[in-house]
């Protein structure tokens, strides 16, 4: 099977050529990600070496889903409660759902959107850029 070392998408310059790319790119990602599964199994259940890759284990990700009692633990094992909160990153998501449920009936993104304020105010929530995509037309 041979296939193009490369291709060079920064020579296409007319928009009818993206639009077809565009419209492969979601089959051309479900395929990429079939391969890699698929060979993941080939190579597993073959035991056979796939010439140029190797096959490589991560742990899993480590994940503390209650900070209260996280704390609780680890400040008898001498983990002051400034070293601790240096550690805790604040999901800004979960935060505004937090707020949202404390706000009156019909007041929930105002409520939040008046937190987020006082909060990059206080110099404590950042605001990445803008991210910018294409998704299809209706």
């Amino acid at each position: 099977m041979a296939f193009p070392e490369s291709f060079d998408l920064t020579l296409i310059k007319d928009p009818i050529t993206w639009q077809k790319l565009m419209q492969v790119s979601p089959v051309l990602e479900a395929m990429a990600d079939s391969i890699k599964r698929h060979a993941l199994e080939f190579r597993t259940a073959t035991g056979q070496e796939i010439p140029g890759f190797e096959m490589r284990q991560r742990t899993g990700r480590k994940t503390i889903n209650n900070a209260l009692l996280t704390y609780q633990i680890v400040s008898k094992e001498g983990v002051t409660q400034q070293q601790f909160l240096s550690a805790v990153d604040v999901s800004a998501k979960r935060l505004a759902d937090a707020v949202g449920e404390t706000a009156a009936k019909g007041q929930k993104s105002k409520r939040v959107a008046e937190i987020e304020g006082k909060l990059r105010d206080a110099g404590v929530l950042e605001v990445g850029q803008e991210v910018f995509y294409l998704t299809k037309t209706k």
